[in-house]
């Protein structure tokens, strides 16, 4: 929208209006009479040629340099701040949307560094970290931290045009592009003054800011009506979903299941609707709703009575090198896999010192500190490229007694709600620490190792349907993003 504003597509000149060069003339005779009362210093910029323009303006529009055309760069230092003065930070904004998050007096702040003096209807340019997009127009006179910088036009102006054409995305461009620093980037004083600005007659800046306006109510507005929209469908989701979870026996499982298949096309349309279906998917299968012989004959066992547990040893730091035979840490749990790019070693030759604690293909791998992260469980599989590796503290391997429990099995059991619910309740994914005392003494339902065999192909067969659900959704928003784009490059001319 702003991009649109800044290129004159959102408006169109009106009978009566001036042209932009006439607005241009009055402000470069306003500066120059500040210069000739020696009231200002001004430093001459080289001229803007055509080919230098960001893009093509309206034919009544003009380009001009940012620093010809106002004070930026200029400030006014504070010599004495009364107690009950507004005094601006820079965290006093928030990022994007440039709302004012507090207004905090010289006071309270308490600050005694220096500060630059602003007026109501000065532009506030945060030049720190101008990527993070901090434009406000002061409603008050004040004082502001000296990585704000007060901007005013002068000549006539309209503060909110100006707050907008350095919000757009060709002014972002630009200050990134000349933005200096690594930790704290910052645009320089010169490179502001050079910036190429695009000036519109000022009847036509009102109007702009205007349109924007109505522009912005209006999405706001769609944005309510989406929230509403999705906290409805989330709604919907849960009804359907726990018609099935919840069914106290197959009569009312079957009216759930035709309610579900009833609306499912209107239901399961987000990653987010998805993934609750998973996870409904995956607690029916351990209730028996997936087997042949349903739940009745199932044992249910304490895990540790089914599962080996191997906690992983204290390898000291000091013993690490570069190459030799990988550690599984922590970091290295990803969501069912092993993922090396942040991989630790220890020299080859003491491998066998270590045997106890090395993996086979297969293994399942357990994180013990923040086992729950936002994006799932963390939880991997070992496979025949990750060997050879040896097993780092604060890692568990799970080894399923052959005779009794598949690892594929208790892999799905694993990331289900009935061992996710176990370990973090409210489902916080804040849990810091488990153990595998606790893991052992939770209860697991265990079949026949014909039935386990059976779920597991079962809900492998319907996880990938709904991974090809996913699949689908995200190439529908992918076509429509891409449709979007089209139309506002068309817009944009």
């Amino acid at each position: 929208m702003l991009d649109l504003a800044v290129r004159g597509r959102l408006t169109q000149p009106q009978v009566g209006d001036d042209q932009a060069t006439d607005l241009l003339l009055q402000i470069t005779r306003a500066r120059e009479a500040l210069v000739a009362a020696g009231d200002l210093k001004f430093k001459v910029l080289p001229a803007l040629k055509r080919d230098g323009a960001p893009f093509q303006l309206p034919t009544h529009w003009v380009w001009a340099r940012l620093g010809e055309i106002t004070n930026y760069g200029a400030t006014t230092k504070a010599d004495a701040i009364p107690d009950d003065a507004w005094l601006l930070d820079l965290e006093d904004i928030e990022k994007d949307t440039s709302r004012l998050l507090r207004r905090v007096s010289f006071f309270e702040r308490g600050s005694l560094s220096d500060k630059n003096a602003f007026k109501a209807g000065d532009l506030l340019y945060c030049k720190l970290r101008p990527y993070l997009n901090k434009v406000i127009v002061a409603d008050h006179d004040g004082y502001c931290t000296t990585e704000i910088l007060p901007v005013r036009c002068y000549g006539n102006w309209v503060p909110q045009y100006f707050k907008l054409a350095l919000k757009s995305p060709y002014f972002l461009a630009y200050v990134n592009e000349k933005s200096y620093g690594m930790k704290m980037p910052r645009l320089g004083t010169d490179d502001g003054r050079m910036a190429a600005f695009p000036l519109p007659p000022l009847a036509e800046q009102h109007r702009i800011v205007a349109k924007v306006d109505e522009l912005m109510a209006l999405c706001d507005r769609l944005e309510a009506r989406q929230q509403d929209a999705e906290a409805a469908h989330e709604r919907l989701v849960k009804v359907l979903l726990d018609g099935l979870t919840r069914a106290r026996d197959a009569e009312e499982f079957e009216v759930g299941w035709q309610r579900l298949a009833s609306a499912f096309s209107d239901a399961f349309t987000s990653d987010a609707s998805i993934d609750k279906l998973v996870q409904a998917v995956r607690t029916l299968a351990f209730r028996g709703a997936l087997s042949r012989e349903g739940s009745s004959s199932w044992a249910q066992r304490q895990v540790h009575d089914v599962v080996h547990f191997l906690n992983g040893y204290a390898f000291k730091s000091e013993w690490f090198v570069e190459g030799g035979i990988r550690l599984v840490r922590n970091v290295n749990i990803a969501h069912g896999r092993i993922d090396w790019c942040d991989a630790a070693c220890i020299p080859a030759e003491r491998f066998d010192e270590f045997a106890a604690f090395k993996l086979n293909e297969g293994d399942v791998l357990l994180t013990l500190d923040r086992p729950i992260i936002s994006t799932g469980l963390k939880v991997a599989v070992v496979r025949a490229e990750d060997l050879p590796c040896l097993l780092l503290q604060r890692v568990a391997r799970l080894s399923p007694k052959a005779d009794q429990l598949r690892a594929a099995f208790l892999l799905h059991w694993m990331r289900s709600p009935l061992f996710l619910d176990l370990i973090d309740p409210g489902r916080s994914n804040g849990v810091p620490h488990i153990s595998t005392k606790q893991v052992g003494k939770m209860t697991i339902p265990v079949p026949s190792l014909d039935e386990q065999d059976r779920i597991v192909e079962v809900l492998d067969e319907l996880l990938a349907l709904c991974d090809q659900l996913k699949a689908r959704i995200a190439a529908a928003r992918a076509k429509q993003a891409q449709l979007a784009e089209v139309l506002v490059r068309a817009a944009a001319g």
